[in-house]
């Protein structure tokens, strides 16, 4: 071996190179910059929450390439799966969320794991997956709005996008996500009791099977959106945009469609808490069951 060293010693401190770049640029380019994710220590708890799926396991797609002497190009997109990141993040900095407001996120992967109370504000989460992940209490409103999360102008903010983001069965219990592009975003079977979305695009989205039970969806808009035996017990509907949406079998009791909550069917309720059988009334024109959905 040491005779093959020294008749290859450029090949030998080439692959050395190699080895240590690839280390380098997964750990401190691959995670997130400039958060204490790039920490090692945050790396290693991470990791003893997950030993089958660690950070490094993910984080370092290349350094095994290079192992086997196959040396390919660094993924430019984030893989952070099966992880408590809350937890490891509390370990290490002494707090239980993670900051990564503004972060250009695009096609990240966050299946299975915690952000439980991550701030997203801002953030390009545009074809992000968080599959099955937990979410809940998480922060994901305008930039602009810091000062007034009720608001939901996005005239000249920053706002959180997640167009055709997975997030099936995913956990976003109590989260801000005022003023949020979900448009084109699998949102199906997902956890969205207390949410705030007013003002948020949810055009074309797949919310069916959602729990929106309290939920916050005043003036949000559902052009072409699939709520099929979606939840909505005591949400707030009102001037919520509802063309040509899909709300077959969806449950509505108490929902507040104050306002005019425009259909595109002639359904304008100008009550504030409809009662059932007003609500029920309405249903009949605006969720129709499939067999008798009229064109519009």
């Amino acid at each position: 071996m040491l005779r093959a060293g020294r008749q290859h010693a450029f090949g030998v401190l080439l692959a050395a190179a190699s080895f240590i770049g690839a280390a380098a640029c997964s750990l401190f380019i691959a995670t997130v910059p400039g958060e204490r994710l790039d920490g090692v220590e945050l790396v290693v708890m991470a990791r003893q929450h997950s030993i089958d799926n660690s950070l490094f396991g993910q984080a370092l797609p290349a350094l095994a390439s290079v192992l086997g002497a196959q040396i390919i190009a660094l993924p430019r997109n984030l893989v952070v799966t099966d992880l408590d990141l809350a937890a490891a993040n509390a370990s290490v900095a002494g707090r239980g969320s993670i900051n990564l407001r503004g972060r250009d996120l695009r096609f990240a992967k966050f299946d299975r794991s915690h952000l439980r109370g991550a701030d997203l504000s801002g953030a390009n989460l545009d074809g992000a997956s968080f599959t099955d992940a937990d979410l809940s209490n998480a922060l994901m409103p305008c930039l602009a709005q810091e000062g007034d999360p009720a608001a939901a102008d996005r005239s000249g903010a920053q706002c959180t996008r997640a167009r055709k983001a997975n997030l099936a069965r995913a956990k976003l219990s109590a989260a801000r996500l005022s003023g949020i592009d979900l448009a084109e975003a699998n949102l199906e079977a997902a956890r969205l009791e207390d949410v705030q979305l007013e003002g948020a695009v949810l055009t074309g989205a797949n919310l069916n099977r959602a729990r929106l039970e309290r939920a916050n969806l005043a003036g949000v808009v559902l052009r072409e959106a699939r709520l099929s035996a979606a939840s909505l017990q005591g949400a707030d509907l009102s001037g919520a945009l509802l063309q040509l949406a899909n709300l077959s079998e969806a449950r509505a009791q108490g929902a507040d469609l104050s306002g005019r909550v425009s259909t595109g069917r002639g359904c304008a309720i100008p009550s504030s808490k409809v009662p059932t059988s007003r609500a029920a009334f309405c249903m009949r024109q605006i969720w129709p069951a499939p067999s008798s959905a009229a064109p519009i």
